[in-house]
Protein backbone atom coordinates (compact mmCIF):
# COMPACT_ATOMS: atom_id res chain seq x y z
CA UNK A 1 0.00 0.00 0.00
CA UNK A 2 1.78 3.10 -1.00
CA UNK A 3 1.94 6.39 1.32
CA UNK A 4 -0.78 8.18 -0.04
CA UNK A 5 -3.20 5.55 0.41
CA UNK A 6 -1.91 5.21 3.96
CA UNK A 7 -2.69 9.13 4.59
CA UNK A 8 -6.44 8.78 2.71
CA UNK A 9 -7.25 6.17 4.95
CA UNK A 10 -5.94 7.60 8.57
CA UNK A 11 -7.65 10.81 7.24
CA UNK A 12 -10.69 8.95 6.56
CA UNK A 13 -11.01 7.49 9.95
CA UNK A 14 -10.19 10.61 11.89
CA UNK A 15 -13.17 12.48 10.26
CA UNK A 16 -15.54 9.58 11.42
CA UNK A 17 -14.40 8.98 14.97
CA UNK A 18 -14.46 13.12 15.34
CA UNK A 19 -17.26 14.06 13.91
CA UNK A 20 -19.59 15.86 16.42
CA UNK A 21 -22.34 13.55 17.92
CA UNK A 22 -25.52 16.19 17.70
CA UNK A 23 -28.47 15.02 18.95
CA UNK A 24 -31.67 15.49 17.42
CA UNK A 25 -33.38 19.49 18.22
CA UNK A 26 -36.53 21.65 16.50
CA UNK A 27 -33.56 23.23 15.05
CA UNK A 28 -32.59 20.50 12.73
CA UNK A 29 -36.00 19.58 11.89
CA UNK A 30 -37.75 19.78 8.95
CA UNK A 31 -41.08 21.99 9.48
CA UNK A 32 -44.72 20.74 6.88
CA UNK A 33 -47.99 22.08 6.58
CA UNK A 34 -50.56 19.65 4.78
CA UNK A 35 -54.03 19.57 3.86
CA UNK A 36 -55.25 16.38 4.64
CA UNK A 37 -58.60 15.50 2.95
CA UNK A 38 -61.53 13.06 4.69
CA UNK A 39 -60.84 9.62 3.90
CA UNK A 40 -57.19 10.09 3.12
CA UNK A 41 -53.26 10.31 4.19
CA UNK A 42 -50.96 12.21 4.26
CA UNK A 43 -47.26 9.97 3.87
CA UNK A 44 -43.71 11.25 5.03
CA UNK A 45 -40.41 9.22 3.83
CA UNK A 46 -38.28 9.18 6.78
CA UNK A 47 -34.70 9.22 6.25
CA UNK A 48 -32.85 7.48 8.99
CA UNK A 49 -30.77 4.17 10.14
CA UNK A 50 -31.09 1.36 13.33
CA UNK A 51 -29.96 2.33 15.87
CA UNK A 52 -30.96 6.27 15.80
CA UNK A 53 -34.46 8.46 16.92
CA UNK A 54 -36.56 9.94 15.00
CA UNK A 55 -38.48 12.92 16.66
CA UNK A 56 -41.72 14.22 15.42
CA UNK A 57 -43.93 17.17 16.42
CA UNK A 58 -47.17 18.20 15.92
CA UNK A 59 -48.06 21.98 16.67
CA UNK A 60 -52.23 22.17 15.18
CA UNK A 61 -55.00 20.44 14.20
CA UNK A 62 -57.22 23.23 12.33
CA UNK A 63 -60.75 22.83 10.07
CA UNK A 64 -61.06 23.43 6.53
CA UNK A 65 -63.89 25.03 4.92
CA UNK A 66 -66.06 26.32 7.80
CA UNK A 67 -65.48 22.40 9.28
CA UNK A 68 -64.21 22.31 12.86
CA UNK A 69 -61.30 20.27 13.82
CA UNK A 70 -61.05 16.43 15.15
CA UNK A 71 -58.74 14.08 15.73
CA UNK A 72 -56.79 12.03 13.54
CA UNK A 73 -54.34 9.23 13.77
CA UNK A 74 -50.71 9.08 13.69
CA UNK A 75 -48.62 5.95 12.96
CA UNK A 76 -44.99 4.64 12.21
CA UNK A 77 -44.65 2.18 9.85
CA UNK A 78 -42.07 0.08 7.63
CA UNK A 79 -42.86 -0.12 3.89
CA UNK A 80 -44.46 -3.43 4.51
CA UNK A 81 -46.71 -2.14 6.91
CA UNK A 82 -47.34 0.90 4.95
CA UNK A 83 -48.66 -1.44 1.75
CA UNK A 84 -51.14 -3.19 4.46
CA UNK A 85 -52.41 0.06 5.40
CA UNK A 86 -56.12 1.04 3.52
CA UNK A 87 -58.22 3.62 4.39
CA UNK A 88 -62.15 2.00 3.82
CA UNK A 89 -60.59 -1.34 5.15
CA UNK A 90 -62.66 -2.07 8.48
CA UNK A 91 -64.45 -5.19 7.73
CA UNK A 92 -62.84 -5.60 4.18
CA UNK A 93 -61.83 -8.86 3.68
CA UNK A 94 -59.57 -8.03 0.96
CA UNK A 95 -57.87 -5.78 3.82
CA UNK A 96 -54.48 -7.37 5.67
CA UNK A 97 -53.70 -6.54 9.22
CA UNK A 98 -52.15 -3.27 9.47
CA UNK A 99 -49.91 -3.39 12.72
CA UNK A 100 -47.35 -0.51 12.38
CA UNK A 101 -44.63 -0.16 14.74
CA UNK A 102 -45.95 3.50 16.82
CA UNK A 103 -49.16 4.37 16.79
CA UNK A 104 -51.00 7.18 18.27
CA UNK A 105 -55.13 7.14 17.92
CA UNK A 106 -57.60 9.89 18.30
CA UNK A 107 -54.78 12.28 18.47
CA UNK A 108 -57.12 15.37 19.68
CA UNK A 109 -56.42 19.68 18.39
CA UNK A 110 -56.52 20.23 22.95
CA UNK A 111 -53.79 17.24 23.09
CA UNK A 112 -51.56 19.95 20.67
CA UNK A 113 -48.17 20.59 21.03
CA UNK A 114 -47.56 16.70 20.53
CA UNK A 115 -44.35 15.34 20.57
CA UNK A 116 -42.76 11.73 20.72
CA UNK A 117 -39.71 10.42 20.18
CA UNK A 118 -39.38 6.81 17.94
CA UNK A 119 -36.15 4.75 17.96
CA UNK A 120 -35.63 2.45 14.98
CA UNK A 121 -34.33 -0.63 15.73
CA UNK A 122 -34.02 -2.48 12.19
CA UNK A 123 -32.89 -1.86 8.28
CA UNK A 124 -36.19 -1.30 7.11
CA UNK A 125 -37.59 1.86 5.55
CA UNK A 126 -39.37 3.91 7.45
CA UNK A 127 -43.02 6.12 6.80
CA UNK A 128 -44.95 8.41 8.96
CA UNK A 129 -48.58 8.30 8.51
CA UNK A 130 -51.03 11.30 8.92
CA UNK A 131 -54.19 8.92 8.84
CA UNK A 132 -57.86 10.85 8.55
CA UNK A 133 -59.73 7.89 7.67
CA UNK A 134 -61.24 4.77 8.67
CA UNK A 135 -58.15 2.08 8.06
CA UNK A 136 -58.58 -1.75 8.96
CA UNK A 137 -57.89 -1.14 12.73
CA UNK A 138 -61.13 -1.45 15.22
CA UNK A 139 -58.97 1.21 17.51
CA UNK A 140 -58.42 3.77 15.17
CA UNK A 141 -60.57 7.41 15.28
CA UNK A 142 -63.75 7.45 12.33
CA UNK A 143 -66.06 9.65 13.90
CA UNK A 144 -65.31 12.82 11.33
CA UNK A 145 -63.31 12.64 8.63
CA UNK A 146 -63.82 16.50 7.21
CA UNK A 147 -60.57 17.82 5.86
CA UNK A 148 -58.19 19.32 8.08
CA UNK A 149 -54.71 21.52 8.25
CA UNK A 150 -52.20 19.57 9.99
CA UNK A 151 -49.21 21.51 10.87
CA UNK A 152 -45.97 18.86 12.17
CA UNK A 153 -41.60 18.89 11.75
CA UNK A 154 -39.84 15.86 11.25
CA UNK A 155 -36.16 15.38 12.78
CA UNK A 156 -34.67 12.02 11.31
CA UNK A 157 -31.69 12.99 11.44
CA UNK A 158 -30.69 13.04 7.70
CA UNK A 159 -29.12 16.33 7.71
CA UNK A 160 -26.68 15.73 10.61
CA UNK A 161 -26.10 12.66 7.61
CA UNK A 162 -25.37 15.04 5.02
CA UNK A 163 -23.21 16.54 7.02
CA UNK A 164 -20.68 14.18 7.91
CA UNK A 165 -20.53 12.69 3.82
CA UNK A 166 -19.89 16.39 3.30
CA UNK A 167 -16.86 16.44 5.92
CA UNK A 168 -15.54 13.22 4.15
CA UNK A 169 -15.95 14.03 1.00
CA UNK A 170 -13.96 17.11 1.72
CA UNK A 171 -10.98 15.49 3.77
CA UNK A 172 -10.63 13.05 0.81
CA UNK A 173 -10.89 15.85 -1.63
CA UNK A 174 -7.74 17.60 0.18
CA UNK A 175 -5.79 14.76 0.27
CA UNK A 176 -6.44 13.68 -3.67
CA UNK A 177 -5.02 17.77 -4.68
CA UNK A 178 -2.50 17.42 -2.07
CA UNK A 179 -1.69 13.76 -3.53
CA UNK A 180 -1.86 14.84 -7.13
CA UNK A 181 0.48 17.64 -6.71
CA UNK A 182 3.13 16.08 -4.97
CA UNK A 183 3.07 13.45 -7.89
CA UNK A 184 2.44 15.72 -10.82
CA UNK A 185 4.01 19.14 -9.64
CA UNK A 186 7.39 18.49 -10.03
CA UNK A 187 7.64 16.85 -13.28
CA UNK A 188 4.71 19.31 -15.01
CA UNK A 189 7.04 21.95 -14.32
CA UNK A 190 10.24 20.08 -15.64
CA UNK A 191 8.26 19.93 -18.74
CA UNK A 192 7.29 23.33 -19.21
CA UNK A 193 11.07 24.77 -18.94
CA UNK A 194 11.85 22.62 -21.44
CA UNK A 195 9.15 23.77 -23.39
CA UNK A 196 9.75 27.30 -23.09
CA UNK A 197 13.25 27.00 -23.57
CA UNK A 198 13.05 24.95 -27.14
CA UNK A 199 12.42 27.26 -30.35
CA UNK A 200 9.36 28.52 -31.19
CA UNK A 201 7.81 27.21 -34.55
CA UNK A 202 5.39 29.72 -36.50
CA UNK A 203 2.66 27.70 -37.78
CA UNK A 204 -0.02 30.06 -40.22
CA UNK A 205 -3.19 28.68 -40.54
CA UNK A 206 -5.13 29.65 -43.69
CA UNK A 207 -8.88 30.07 -43.35
CA UNK A 208 -11.23 27.60 -45.26
CA UNK A 209 -14.04 29.67 -47.16
CA UNK A 210 -17.23 28.30 -46.26
CA UNK A 211 -18.19 25.36 -48.19
CA UNK A 212 -15.23 24.81 -50.25
CA UNK A 213 -14.00 21.03 -49.38
CA UNK A 214 -10.25 20.89 -48.45
CA UNK A 215 -8.58 18.09 -51.19
CA UNK A 216 -9.91 14.50 -50.51
CA UNK A 217 -12.85 15.33 -47.73
CA UNK A 218 -15.75 16.51 -48.75
CA UNK A 219 -17.35 19.81 -48.24
CA UNK A 220 -19.49 20.03 -44.80
CA UNK A 221 -23.15 20.02 -45.73
CA UNK A 222 -26.16 21.56 -43.83
CA UNK A 223 -28.54 18.42 -42.31
CA UNK A 224 -31.99 19.06 -40.75
CA UNK A 225 -32.87 17.00 -37.61
CA UNK A 226 -36.22 15.91 -36.65
CA UNK A 227 -37.80 16.63 -33.19
CA UNK A 228 -37.59 13.99 -30.86
CA UNK A 229 -41.03 11.95 -30.84
CA UNK A 230 -43.16 12.63 -27.56
CA UNK A 231 -44.18 9.69 -25.51
CA UNK A 232 -47.68 9.36 -24.57
CA UNK A 233 -47.75 8.42 -20.91
CA UNK A 234 -50.06 5.02 -19.86
CA UNK A 235 -53.30 5.83 -18.90
CA UNK A 236 -54.80 5.77 -15.34
CA UNK A 237 -56.20 2.24 -14.37
CA UNK A 238 -59.06 1.76 -12.35
CA UNK A 239 -59.53 -0.32 -9.34
CA UNK A 240 -60.80 -3.81 -9.25
CA UNK A 241 -64.38 -3.78 -9.17
CA UNK A 242 -64.58 -5.85 -6.54
CA UNK A 243 -62.77 -3.22 -3.60
CA UNK A 244 -64.90 -2.34 -1.05
CA UNK A 245 -65.01 1.88 -0.39
CA UNK A 246 -66.04 3.87 2.28
CA UNK A 247 -70.15 4.27 2.03
CA UNK A 248 -71.39 8.47 2.37
CA UNK A 249 -74.89 9.69 3.72
CA UNK A 250 -75.57 10.50 -0.26
CA UNK A 251 -76.24 6.94 -1.58
CA UNK A 252 -72.28 6.64 -2.85
CA UNK A 253 -69.17 4.55 -1.93
CA UNK A 254 -65.55 6.39 -2.02
CA UNK A 255 -62.15 4.69 -2.34
CA UNK A 256 -58.53 5.65 -2.52
CA UNK A 257 -56.57 4.02 -4.91
CA UNK A 258 -53.10 4.60 -5.76
CA UNK A 259 -53.19 8.22 -4.93
CA UNK A 260 -56.50 9.08 -6.69
CA UNK A 261 -60.45 8.79 -5.25
CA UNK A 262 -63.00 7.03 -7.32
CA UNK A 263 -66.54 6.73 -6.50
CA UNK A 264 -69.90 4.70 -7.20
CA UNK A 265 -73.10 3.90 -6.40
CA UNK A 266 -73.88 1.70 -2.68
CA UNK A 267 -74.06 -2.18 -3.39
CA UNK A 268 -73.80 -1.39 -6.93
CA UNK A 269 -70.68 -4.02 -7.65
CA UNK A 270 -70.19 -1.91 -10.97
CA UNK A 271 -66.41 -0.32 -11.99
CA UNK A 272 -65.28 2.58 -10.26
CA UNK A 273 -64.98 6.14 -11.64
CA UNK A 274 -62.37 8.46 -10.98
CA UNK A 275 -63.02 11.74 -9.19
CA UNK A 276 -62.31 14.54 -11.01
Amino acid sequence: MSSLSRLAIVIFAAILLTAPLVSATREDATEHTAIVDGGDTKINSLWTENGKDVIVWIDSIDGLEGNSSHSIDVYIATSDQWLDHMCGGEGNQFADPFNPVFFKESLSPSDMPFSFTYSVTSDDSFYLIIDNCDNQRTTDYNADESSVSVTYAIDDESDEFADDLGDVAAGLGIVMIGGIALCCGLPFLIIVVLLVRKNKTQVVVHAQPQGIAHQGFPAQQNVAYAPPTQVTPPLQQNPPAHMQGTPDANGYEWLDYQGNKYWRQQNSKSDWTLHQ
